[in-house]
């Protein structure tokens, strides 16, 4: 049977073929513009290679650092990721100080940070031809010495617990505690033995020293710091140990030298019993004995000559003396001040047994007394009879009973000088027994001090 195409039922043809091309035109358009995937969770981009997402701003990511040393510009660049920072952001036990700071010279499981610093490092190194202990160390303190210098007080990092290196590196700023830890890592990956060297907060006459970590090197070179003696627990070994700054201390007004005037406590690494000793090449100084350099220079029968160090920490301790409120002035024969607090039953060893002065105290100090007069009845200036004499004994208030500890004073002497400091002395308690005869003296007991006081604001 023929088939028949009438006018109508082409038309229709027409209108079907021209729909079938709109809709294939208008799923084409929209398979282009991504379909139905505006009902789809937004894939997460992947990141470049040790890259971030703009998703994970934060202190972590792509890393870099400038430093110099030795008028030579070095580069290092780091990667250190979101986890790594975030698994060390608040510590590494809670919020309080581990009982061994060093528990913070994390070397293992912080993503090959330190690992890849000290490596970078080693290569430029390597490229120097750095062979020499000072130029090996002084590498890496440069390196973390650029890192900015700020105390908790002014970034607000709690002062609970130091940043480990990783989380330094990432914020780029700390306090002294962090910049020794991150320098004794990288000292650590390079064979170093390492320690710190934790100086807790000490009142300083009118002020405090606040609390200061500097890194500790395996060192008995005295000739730019002082020496100190570590021993291992449990046993009869020790090492020498001295400290290595890596912070400028002197920008937030305390100089090192205040810190050389302080015994530290040392935290020992692992590494600092089977790392390398810190041993120039000019050679090894003899480390001096750390007795007290105030007591040296008072001393007139010792030949002493200091470090440059020590003389910058005999300067520190000795810059002022302040009028402790404490003094009185006596004439004519044998007296002793009767304003002062007594106690009963003196020993025996005390010139008489009524009138010594008790005298407590927290700071340094010191006795000063001048000459000011004679017995007008001796009708001349010197006379072997006039005398002065001033007894120290340091005081048990627990027993009441009093060692004597030096006696001086002044004689009519040809000569003999009429104004004289003896000091000073320790903080704790003490009597003082003054006795005059035929002259006459003023007396002040004065503390060692600095101009005005400062605020305490924690640790540097």
């Amino acid at each position: 049977m023929a088939f028949k195409l009438d006018k109508n039922t082409f038309k229709w043809i027409m209108i079907a073929m021209v729909a079938v091309i709109v809709v294939m035109v208008g799923l084409l358009v929209f398979h282009a513009a991504g379909g139905f995937s505006f009902l789809q969770p937004e894939p997460t981009p992947t990141p470049p290679p040790g890259g971030t997402t703009e998703e994970e701003i934060g202190p972590w990511g792509d890393k870099s650092y400038t430093w110099e040393y030795n008028g030579v510009s070095h580069t290092l660049n780091l990667y250190i990721s979101k986890e790594i920072y975030q698994r060390y952001q608040h510590g590494i036990s809670g919020t309080l100080l581990p009982e061994n700071l060093t528990d913070y010279i994390i070397t293992a499981g912080d993503g090959g940070v330190v690992a890849d610093t000290a490596g970078q490092i080693k290569r430029i190194i390597t490229q120097q031809g750095y062979t020499d202990d000072a130029d090996i160390a002084g590498l890496a303190l440069a390196f973390s010495q650029s890192i900015p210098y700020q105390t908790d007080a002014e970034t607000g990092h709690s002062s609970a617990y130091p940043r480990t290196p990783a989380v330094l590196l990432a914020e780029q700023i700390g306090d002294s505690t962090d910049h020794a830890v991150l320098a004794a890592a990288i000292l650590k990956e390079l064979g170093y033995g390492c320690a710190l060297l934790y100086y807790p907060p000490t009142y300083d006459r009118l002020t405090i020293i606040p609390d200061a970590t500097a890194l500790g090197l395996i060192s008995d070179d005295d000739s730019d710091r002082p020496v100190y003696t570590a021993a291992l627990a449990n046993t009869s070994t020790t090492l020498p140990v001295a400290p290595f700054w890596v912070v400028d201390t002197n920008t937030k007004g305390v100089p090192v030298a205040a810190y050389n005037g302080i015994t530290p406590e040392i935290f020992t690494e692992e590494s600092f019993w089977t790392g390398k000793h810190y041993t120039p090449t000019d050679g090894k100084y003899p480390a001096l004995s750390l007795t007290d350099t105030l007591l040296l220079k008072e001393s007139n029968n010792l030949t002493f000559s200091p470090r440059d160090w020590q003389q910058e920490v005999a300067d520190y301790y000795a810059d002022s003396w302040y009028p402790s409120g404490i003094g009185w002035s006596m004439q004519d024969k044998w007296q002793l001040y009767q304003q002062f607090v007594t106690f009963e039953d003196v020993p025996a060893t005390l010139y008489t047994p009524w009138g010594t002065a008790v005298h407590n105290a927290t700071v340094p100090w010191r006795i000063v007394y001048q000459i000011t007069g004679m017995d007008d009845d001796a009708q001349k200036d010197m006379t072997p009879y006039s005398d002065v004499r001033i007894a120290l004994y340091s005081y048990n208030e627990q027993t009441g009973t009093a060692d004597l500890i030096k006696v001086f004073g002044w004689q009519g002497l040809y000569g003999a000088d009429k104004y004289q400091t003896v000091g000073p002395f320790s903080p704790g308690s003490y009597a003082i027994a003054v006795f005059v005869r035929n002259a006459g003296v003023d007396i002040t007991l004065q503390y060692h001090g600095k101009d005005g006081t400062s605020a305490y604001t924690g640790g540097i």
